[in-house]
């Protein structure tokens, strides 16, 4: 019997022990994270950002630069030609023989 209750005891400081460890509060908006988890609820952690923080819809990435290939009033490329035109397939074989009648 003394067994028993210190394997209940010794499990039950176990387990209290490791929930003191764990933090159930949610870190707000701009708080630094390493999981999604860690966030509130509707956050994400937004790994962009340095160092990790907790936001709302992510990191907003500028758009590229349009990029210009050639000044204004610059005549277009001539096009490329098309691809060569197949070849016809070989003519079809002749068709077998007609079938020798039965004697």
């Amino acid at each position: 019997m003394k067994r028993r209750t210190f394997v209940l005891w010794a499990a039950l400081g176990f387990a209290l022990g490791m929930s003191s460890c764990r933090s159930d509060a949610l870190r707000g908006l701009g708080e630094t994270c390493t999981a999604a988890t860690e966030c509130a609820q509707g956050l994400l952690c937004d790994f962009q950002m340095n160092p990790p923080t907790c936001q709302g819809q992510g990191t907003p990435v500028p758009d590229a630069p349009i990029m210009i290939d050639a000044p204004p009033g610059t005549p277009d490329a001539p096009p490329t030609p098309d691809a060569p035109t197949p070849q016809p397939d070989a003519p079809l074989p002749p068709p077998d023989a007609a079938p020798v009648p039965d004697a």
